[in-house]
């Protein structure tokens, strides 16, 4: 990811039942990967940020996720 970044800028990481994606950015279109994902897991509220800052209820489910990912992050970091 480290190279990702330094070459690209960005880098966009998917992991899926532990199997860790790197995805090419340059294909697609603005909320392509978000929309692409939320369809495939069924989870199209959580796809759509405009709409989801509107639920509360799933605003601390996002808390929540990117708390547990920090810690993971951490974690495989150390």
């Amino acid at each position: 990811m480290a190279t990702a970044y330094k070459r690209d800028g960005n880098y966009l990481f998917i992991e899926i039942a532990e199997t860790k994606y790197l995805v090419d950015t340059t294909i697609g279109y603005p909320r392509f990967f978000r929309e692409l994902a939320g369809k495939a897991l069924h989870a199209q509220d959580r796809a759509n940020w405009k709409t989801a800052r509107n639920n509360a209820a799933l605003m601390q489910a996002f808390v929540e996720d990117v708390a547990a990912l920090q810690k993971k992050w951490r974690a495989t970091m150390s």
